[in-house]
């Protein structure tokens, strides 16, 4: 008898009779001597490699150690992760600057200015301060009583009778007054031999005064004070007197006359002024000079009272007086008369002034200067001013020159000044001016209109200096020059000023300056002219892209990405030179960019960074243009622009999510033109110059994006049949079980995401009734994740990556070379017995810890397949086998009598190569298969094999002893022998497993 081992990790249980009639049992019966030998005969190995034919049970295999398996192995569906493709664009963007070269100006020349050291003229010291002592002074003083009937009698009885005299209210209604009084005015005043006449004396403080002022006073007694007073006053001077009054009446320059004039209190004063003494020219005597007046002033006044006065004893009648009278001494301010010619000596007078021009900031040489005709100016400035000349006018014949170097043009049609006619003319030929009338230079200055200044000079540093000499001095008809003139004689209404200003040493200055100079051109040679660049253009990218993509820290393309960069100058044509530009153009650090190598000979860029340093040259008027590419290999958003954390999309109101971007690209650095000649006009405009930079990209389809992916990738969810087929349903019935140890589950996933993966996997096992028999999760504590796939960081390509992933009990005793080796003790709870379905599902979790990258262009996938191994090992069982020996009655035959009451004693030499102890018990039955209550078995202990095949050579058979025995003889009734062969400990010796070969051999 065999019995057969079994190598699995599930629970079976063995229920089966088997027909020994076919198997080769012998039913000799044999006596020998006093006992009876009851030969069971041989059996043939039975091993369960004979019992199963696993071309008959797909899930069933026989490993290469000779295990069998129940082995399930499938694929696992794929998994499509669909990201739409993504294509970022950025708009064209130019801007332009004005490149500044007003530094490089010749505008600053002005011409210092130069004075000459006084030049003094002597004239006569000609005064009239004498005449003020000449002037007489008008006195006059009259005391007039007052008479009337009322006042008369009073007196008179007053005189008579003094102490009889009551006070008396005497009623007065009458006019008094002084008659005509003669005030006398004459003089004589011998006028200073400079002086030919005098027509006016001006009177008063100065000649802008009223004159002198007269007050005529009127007292009365106070007993007339509360009188109604009134007085009419008429004074006449001279007719060649000029009188001014603002109160009263003026019949005549002369005459002053006040009526009605109403007087209040006790005194009172009638005032005018005497301007002027005019019209005396023919009170001169031609011979002496000498100015004679002799005249007398009259005046008159009434006096009108109308009123009551209180007259007492003690009033006297001279206390009734009223007086007139004034005192006034006549002040000279002025004259208007006539002087005669004066003789002026003159120097000739060198003038060297200094034309300069500053801040010639990379100006060699100057050749000539055009000046603006309409701004440019020479100030010629004298001191001379005519003032002190009066009203002289230079003599017929005389003329003072101004002569200008010759490098020195002056249009004299744009010139301006002051008096400017047909006595004053200029000559081109001898670039002078000629001034016949002294009155052209009372504006002190005159404004020449430069026209050309020629220097031929080199630039020290950054100015330069030439001499200008210029020469002022008189001539006349006769003579080239003369160190004298003659002033004409003069009228003056203000002889006093005139005459002052004569007084004393005169003199004369005269200078030259320059007065906004402007410049229209020049001829100038130049060194290398540099300005600085300061630009920007803008760099925005607002494009959709997926949901599922978080943070960005760069992206790779599918096509090499373009740059085009343009670099022109333009805005002045004509400029036919090079300007040279010397830059760094900073481009957004998260450009990953290199310069393609198809750039110009004379075009040399480095590359620091995102810092492009450029050396190249332009031409504006040949080559206005220098274009570059730069290829953009990635876009690298772990800078410091985005606070090295890269890019977060941002998730807009439609529901969708961007990528959006403001930044600049910035251009810093020098252009710089040659050093040649140049007209002016063109320095002026290099500010017209232009630069401009402009940036174009392709569209970038993007391939990869490295960050983090926050979209979810669906479950793997597989069901896995266990069907073992009709020859192996037997350990699956009830009654016999098998604990199952050491199951093994493979899964190989493979991964196109270079994402990292946690798993949560969940398996359950099931009856065939749906009923889950055990459930376990593994997961990321567990060990089981699943690598991403493999980046090139070089070439950007992604390279798939599988994992194994290999789940057993004991890892340190069942391992796989290749796989994660994950040590899951539950997985024996499992399988605790063999189930219908063993249902599982992987779900993948991104691990959100690291960067991703995600390869949008190609359908990302996530497939496998799965391997589920369960090694026919037992460990932990309890195993039955069960088996019929029949036909003992009929080989037992007429010799069953002689065994009642006695033991029967079988020996068998067993065979055991199942590494496991044993327990053999028998059970006697009838023919009809009863148990024989009577008789009796003892149980057999068969020790463990080692693990070998039972057709070994090297195996070797135990012998044991059969004994059966009836307490009433009844082995007339032993039919069969039920055999039950059951492990006799709870594991195999040395854990070694059931294989197919192994067995045992009766």
């Amino acid at each position: 008898m065999l019995l057969l081992g079994a190598l699995s990790v599930f629970v079976s249980c063995v229920d089966n009779k088997y027909d020994l009639a076919n198997k080769d049992i012998a039913t000799d019966v044999k006596i020998e001597g006093n006992r009876i030998a009851v030969p069971f005969g041989n059996l043939e190995a039975i091993t369960l490699d004979s019992m199963v034919d696993v071309d008959d049970i797909d899930i069933l295999k026989k490993g290469d150690d000779g295990l069998f398996r129940i082995n399930v192995s499938d694929t696992i569906d794929t998994v499509r992760v669909e990201i739409d493709p993504v294509e970022l664009s950025v708009d064209p963007q130019t801007h332009s600057e004005v490149i500044n070269f007003e530094t490089v100006e010749i505008d600053t020349v002005h011409i210092e200015a130069t004075n000459i050291d006084p030049i003094e003229f002597k004239a006569p010291e000609i005064t009239l301060d004498s005449l003020n002592k000449k002037l007489p002074r008008l006195t006059s003083s009259v005391k007039t009583p007052i008479e009337s009937d009322e006042i008369d009698a009073f007196f008179d009885i007053l005189e008579k009778n003094p102490s009889l005299i009551k006070p008396q209210v005497i009623p007065i209604k009458d006019t008094f007054g002084t008659g005509t009084q003669n005030v006398s005015c004459d003089f004589e005043y011998e006028l200073p031999s400079e002086v030919e006449e005098i027509n006016t004396i001006w009177l008063g403080s100065s000649k802008s005064s009223t004159g002198t002022l007269v007050e005529v006073v009127v007292t009365s007694s106070s007993l007339f004070e509360n009188v109604n007073k009134t007085v009419d006053f008429t004074i006449t001077f001279p007719d060649y007197f000029v009188l001014y009054t603002d109160k009263y009446t003026q019949p005549m320059d002369n005459v002053i006359t006040v009526n009605d004039l109403e007087l209040k209190g006790t005194r009172n004063v009638v005032s005018f002024y005497i301007k002027a003494i005019k019209d005396i020219s023919d009170k001169i005597d031609e011979k002496s000079g000498v100015l004679k007046i002799d005249d007398d002033i009259n005046y008159s006044l009434e006096y009108k009272l109308a009123g009551n006065v209180e007259l007492s004893s003690d009033v006297k009648r001279e206390d009734l007086d009223f007086n007139v009278g004034f005192d006034v001494q006549l002040a000279f301010s002025d004259a208007e008369g006539s002087l005669k010619d004066i003789d002026v000596d003159f120097e000739p007078i060198e003038m060297d002034f200094k034309a300069h021009f500053d801040d010639l900031e990379h100006i060699d040489e100057i050749y000539y200067v055009d000046f603006n005709e309409d701004e440019s100016l020479l100030k010629f400035v004298s001191t001379m001013d005519t003032e002190w000349l009066g009203g002289f006018a230079m003599k017929d014949g005389y003329a003072l020159k101004v002569q200008f170097p010759h490098n020195i043009s002056i249009n004299d049609n744009k010139s301006t000044y002051e008096g400017k006619g047909s006595k004053i003319i200029y000559s081109a030929d001898d670039h002078a001016y000629y001034i016949y009338d002294l009155k052209a230079l009372a504006n002190t200055h005159w404004n020449l209109a430069l026209d050309r200044l020629d220097l031929n000079v080199p630039v020290v540093g950054e100015s330069c200096d030439i001499d200008v000499m210029a020469k002022v001095y008189f001539v006349d008809a006769q003579k080239d020059s003369v160190g004298s003139f003659v002033l004409g004689g003069i009228h003056t209404e203000s002889m006093v000023e005139t005459l002052d200003k004569l007084k004393g040493n005169k003199s004369a200055t005269f200078s030259m300056q320059s007065t906004n100079l402007v410049i229209d051109d020049a001829a100038v040679h130049t060194e290398v002219i540099t300005s600085s660049l300061d630009t920007s253009t803008d760099f925005t990218i607002n494009e959709e892209i997926p949901e599922d993509i978080g943070c960005i820290e760069g992206i790779d393309f599918c096509d090499m990405v373009v740059m085009e960069v343009d670099l022109g100058v333009s805005g002045l044509d004509d400029l036919n030179t090079d300007v040279r530009l010397d830059i760094d153009v900073d481009m957004p650090s998260f450009l990953v960019i290199k310069p393609q190598n198809n750039l110009e000979s004379d075009v040399v860029i480095t590359k620091d960074g995102n810092r492009l340093h450029i050396e190249a040259t332009v031409n504006p008027y040949e080559t206005p243009h220098l274009g570059f590419g730069l290829e953009c290999e990635r876009l690298d958003f772990m800078t410091e622009e985005f606070g090295y954390k890269g890019a977060m999309p941002n998730d807009s109101t439609d529901g969708k999510s961007y990528l959006t971007y403001d930044g600049r690209i910035t251009v810093k650095g020098e252009a710089s033109i040659k050093g040649v000649k140049y007209h002016a006009s063109v320095l002026e405009r290099l500010n017209e110059i232009k630069f401009d930079i402009s940036v174009s990209l392709n569209d970038m389809q993007v391939k990869t994006f490295h960050g983090s992916y926050r979209g979810e990738i669906d479950p793997v969810e597989e069901s896995i049949e266990i069907d073992l087929g009709e020859e192996l349903d037997f350990l699956k019935e009830e009654g016999n079980s098998i604990t199952l140890a050491e199951p093994q589950i493979e899964i190989v996933l493979k991964n196109t995401i270079c994402v990292p993966v946690d798993v949560e996997m969940q398996i359950h096992s099931k009856d065939d009734k749906g009923v889950t028999i055990s459930s376990i999760t593994v997961g990321k504590n567990d060990g089981v994740s699943i690598l991403p796939a493999k980046y090139d960081e070089r070439t950007g390509d992604v390279e798939p990556v599988t994992t194994k992933i290999f789940l057993t009990v004991d890892s340190t005793r069942v391992s796989k070379i290749g796989y994660n080796n994950v040590e899951i003790k539950e997985l024996a709870n499992l399988l605790e017995r063999i189930p219908d379905n063993i249902e599982f599902k992987i779900q993948p979790i991104v691990d959100q810890s690291c960067t991703h990258h995600v390869d949008i262009t190609d359908t990302l996938t996530f497939s496998g397949t799965y391997d589920v191994n369960i090694p026919l090992k037992f460990d932990n069982f309890n195993f039955v086998y069960n088996d019929t020996i029949t036909g003992l009655a009929e080989s037992l035959g007429e010799n069953v009598d002689m065994l009642s009451n006695i033991k029967l004693n079988a020996k068998m030499n067993i065979t055991n190569t199942i590494p496991l102890a044993l327990k053999m018990d028998i059970e006697p039955l009838d023919i009809d298969g009863n148990r024989i209550d009577g008789m009796e078995v003892d149980p057999v202990f068969i020790k463990a094999g080692n693990g070998g095949a039972i057709n070994g050579s090297d195996q070797e058979s135990q012998e044991v002893v059969l004994s059966i025995k009836s307490k009433s003889g009844d082995f007339s009734l032993l039919d069969m022998l039920s055999l039950s062969i059951n492990a006799a400990s709870d594991h195999t010796t040395g854990s070694v497993g059931i294989k197919g070969a192994q067995g045992i051999r009766i």
